[in-house]
């Protein structure tokens, strides 16, 4: 089995992205993607975020033809309903207090670039569970003050203060985060590369 020696591409520029990378240890570098994400009517979550995540990959992978490209697209859901940033403070109060007590689908869709396999982008998915505690109206606002949940899917992350919201975890951490990391080694490790 070949070790991984090429810096990976990561098509984000999302902080918690570069974090599960950056404290895997391996070596990569960040390149925005302009693909414009759009939600196609009827299509499955999990088809829908490896889709997106498909089209980031695609459109840095032309710049870095000869890279491996990383891409990650995360939504969560609850009832039926997909949860992505919220618009503002009062959407992310009213979120939040949807999800006090409940158990949350968190679904992750990974994209990956692979120049030495006839440059093919193979795609899969990941899927986790988010318990959160049952939140008080001051839990939920001293939250939403501190700016942590504005940037993130259903106006919540499991690092930071938002670990204290959850009650726990069942999946994968990284996912969860936003980036499979076991998946993006699964792929690999099938076509004789490993991270480690």
């Amino acid at each position: 089995m070949k070790l991984l020696s090429k810096i990976i591409i990561l098509a984000s520029t999302s902080p918690r992205r570069k974090e599960v990378l950056r404290s895997s240890g391996i070596k990569f570098k960040t390149v925005p993607s302009d693909f414009e994400e759009k939600i196609t009517p009827g299509m499955s979550v999990e088809k829908l975020v490896q889709n997106l995540a498909y089209g980031k990959v695609a459109v840095v992978a032309k710049k870095y033809p000869r890279h491996i490209v990383v891409g990650a697209d995360t939504v969560v859901v609850f009832k039926d309903k997909i949860y992505g940033k919220p618009i503002n403070k009062a959407d992310a109060l009213r979120t939040l207090k949807k999800f006090s007590g409940k158990r949350v689908k968190v679904v992750s869709g990974i994209a990956l670039y692979f120049w030495q396999r006839n440059k093919r982008i193979f795609t899969d998915v990941d899927i986790s569970f988010v318990h959160f505690k049952k939140l008080s109206d001051s839990d939920i606002k001293g939250y939403i003050k501190s700016g942590q949940p504005m940037d993130k899917a259903g106006s919540f992350g499991i690092q930071g203060l938002g670990l204290f919201l959850v009650d726990k975890l069942e999946g994968n951490y990284s996912a969860i985060m936003g980036l499979p990391l076991l998946k993006v080694a699964g792929i690999l490790k099938k076509f004789n590369i490993r991270i480690l």
